[in-house]
């Protein structure tokens, strides 16, 4: 770069905060910038004034301390209302902002325009840095690097809630005695069962992960997208009850449309090897440990980190004709190949991508 500010300008130089506002005897300010009066004549007028040197140096200083944070942060700190002269600053859409919530600075991206709340508050969402972890951040298996909101997991029963329903999209709103979840938060839910569809009376039946996009001391909300239209009823009934702590907090990469944001769902294990060498040859592959030919075009895929469950989806390619699993495992992955006369052939060329396995 051209130039690194090791150190701002003036550090250990005399300088004089310069105000905001105007002042009214014609003092430089960051509003007004040096006025009439200092390109008046000292010799003879007497409303001249002269640059300060303090007040320039505090000038230079503002701007340096401003341009090394960008220059070692990358992104700056919130801004605080005391901040901005005693008014909540209103956030534009993306907007990326260092905030320390008690715990450290993380870094969180805007998605409500004109938002005043803090990236703690609703509107703000962790945003992704890419895969280099921290230490307290993990790959979960879980389609996401994330950071864990604590060590342990706590489960809360909900002793009532409600719901309402717009193009197939269910909101919950869950009553509970207390939580320790902020919104953002990826929490597991079990146990909805009764939500009524208005047309035919069937159920909504849910257990999964969920992202919290509201919450108070006493109620946590999420949204269900059933693809069944509007319900009937807005009472919750059935036990129904969720896990946070030990869950992820969402740090899930998103895809932007219009103003929603869609989580993108990477693949949890990829391979591509030469099923025709003893043992396969393995040229690329993630959270993969091994690849086995148990016989004749048939494969035993081991997964380095086991996944949560065997629910995962498995995307098969082959110079073979037909690829198809024949067992799943939370440990390992079977497929079979076969020529275009159906017998079971071994596949020179044989890629897999695994998605999914949260529950």
């Amino acid at each position: 770069m051209a130039k690194f500010f090791r150190f701002p300008w003036a550090t250990a130089g005399d300088k004089t905060t310069i105000p905001d506002a105007i002042d009214v005897t014609g003092l430089v300010s960051y509003q007004e910038g040096y006025g009439a009066d200092y390109q008046r004549d000292p010799a003879t007028d007497p409303l001249a004034k002269r640059i300060e040197r303090d007040k320039m140096n505090q000038l230079f200083a503002d701007v340096t301390s401003n341009i090394r944070h960008y220059q070692t942060n990358t992104f700056p700190e919130y801004i605080t209302s005391a901040d901005n002269g005693g008014v909540a600053f209103a956030y534009d859409v993306d907007a990326i902002v260092r905030y320390d919530d008690g715990g450290g600075y993380k870094l969180y991206q805007n998605t409500t325009a004109a938002n005043t709340n803090v990236p703690t508050g609703a509107g703000w969402i962790l945003f992704v840095t890419g895969v280099g972890l921290s230490s307290d951040q993990t790959f979960t298996g879980k389609n996401t690097f994330s950071k864990k909101l604590t060590t342990t997991d706590t489960t809360t029963s909900v002793t009532s809630g409600t719901y309402s329903s717009a193009s197939n999209i269910v909101t919950v709103v869950m009553n509970v005695a207390s939580h320790g979840i902020v919104i953002g938060d990826i929490i597991k839910v079990s146990g909805i069962t009764n939500v009524q569809v208005a047309t035919g009376g069937s159920n909504v039946q849910f257990n999964g992960y969920v992202r919290v996009t509201a919450q108070d001391a006493t109620s946590v909300t999420f949204e269900i997208d059933t693809l069944i239209g509007t319900v009937g009823s807005t009472a919750l009934t059935g036990t129904i009850s969720f896990t946070y702590g030990g869950v992820y907090s969402d740090s899930i990469p998103k895809i932007k449309s219009g103003s929603t944001y869609f989580p993108m769902q990477p693949a949890v294990a990829y391979v591509d090897f030469d099923g025709t060498t003893t043992p396969p040859t393995i040229s690329s592959a993630f959270n993969i440990s091994a690849v086995v030919r148990v016989s004749t075009g048939v494969y035993d895929v081991y997964f380095k980190d086991t996944m949560p469950s065997a629910n995962y989806i498995s995307l098969i390619a082959s110079d073979q004709v037909e690829r198809f699993p024949t067992a799943k495992a939370t440990n390992k992955f079977t497929f079979t190949t076969r020529n275009a006369a159906s017998t079971v052939t071994n596949s020179t060329n044989c890629n897999v991508v695994i998605f999914g396995g949260l529950s």
